[in-house]
């Protein structure tokens, strides 16, 4: 959101300022920050400007100033949840279908001494989910199959969450996350529905069906996150993310959601796969090409795995709470 309409984001430097003795410091290639183990809890304030520095650390020159922003981050203790016993449910898309951030959450589910974290699922390998390659919430809601894909959770052309818990013999949940939003944006028609109306009402469906099996069960939604970022490709596909993260950010704070911001943590540049191609066939200069915008390398996916497992570690500690 920092600098989401500036075209040219070369001349746009940004800086961050943290209210702890600036403790995070650039990445090894200097284009993202590092955020320290067990930095606690804190606000980062980013700071974008036109030009290549400000007049000095504390000071930015008027004309320069262009927009800051900021960031919360909370920390997660390893206790948190101490005791719980928590099921969870993954419903996705592709993004959950390549097992990759899936197993990552059970791996580090599975070495919490804390917390008993247990995966429910017809699909994936080491860690069980509901990932579909292609789907998006309209589609679990108003399609039997697509993409080669069985949906579990029609019934009667309603999404019928009860059916699908009875029919698979899954006996309880506790939270269920769904992360769906690259492909509501993908198959949204912006000069119809600019503000995701459907999509938001396909959510409610899906929900309240959650809620008719057990009104206790907690929302986790994801945001999506920002295509790769190379010489300033998928200008409008980023935006349009953008404005979906906003509106689902609200729609949870809205209805007590949890939010989980995947778009915060997956570095669109050093996190995505390129390919080395040449210009083309009249010019054998090899540059480098994004080889996929939507899907991460591996370390873009294990992060997405962090940062579930973190959401799930913090809404186990909040159920323990009110009890």
């Amino acid at each position: 959101a920092l600098i989401e309409y500036a075209v040219n984001t070369d001349i746009i430097k940004v800086f961050l300022y943290d209210n702890f003795s600036n403790l995070i410091t650039k990445n090894n290639s200097g284009n993202g920050w590092k955020i320290p183990v067990n930095s606690g809890n804190r606000a980062l304030d980013f700071n974008a400007i036109l030009g290549s520095a400000p007049e000095s650390y504390w000071r930015y020159a008027p004309k320069l100033y262009r927009k800051q922003s900021r960031i919360f981050i909370n920390e997660i203790p390893i206790n948190a949840g101490k005791g719980q016993n928590i099921k969870v449910l993954i419903i996705g898309d592709s993004l959950t279908n390549y097992n990759i951030y899936p197993n990552r959450t059970g791996e580090l589910a599975n070495s919490d001494e804390n917390t008993t974290i247990e995966f429910i699922g017809t699909r994936g390998d080491n860690t069980k989910h509901e990932g579909r390659g292609g789907w998006s919430a309209k589609i679990y809601t108003t399609k039997t199959q697509y993409n080669s894909y069985d949906n579990p959770f029609l019934n009667n052309g309603k999404f019928d969450f009860s059916n699908y818990m009875n029919t698979n013999n899954f006996s309880d949940v506790d939270i269920v996350i769904i992360n769906l939003g690259t492909n509501d944006i993908a198959l949204n028609r912006p000069d119809i529905d600019n503000n995701f109306s459907e999509d938001f009402k396909a959510y409610d469906e899906m929900i309240s069906s959650i809620k008719a099996y057990d009104a206790n069960i907690k929302i986790a939604l994801g945001s999506t996150i920002t295509p790769a970022r190379l010489n300033n490709a998928n200008i409008d596909v980023k935006t349009r993310r953008q404005h979906w993260n906003r509106l689902m950010a609200r729609y949870c704070s809205d209805n007590n959601y949890t939010y989980i911001p995947y778009g915060l943590v997956v570095d669109p540049i050093n996190d995505f796969k390129y390919d080395d191609v040449p210009i083309d066939e009249y010019n054998q200069t090899i540059i480098k090409k994004v080889a996929d915008n939507t899907h991460p390398a591996d370390s873009g996916y294990k992060k997405m795995g962090d940062l579930t497992y973190a959401t799930i570690k913090k809404i186990a500690e909040d159920i323990r709470v009110d009890k």
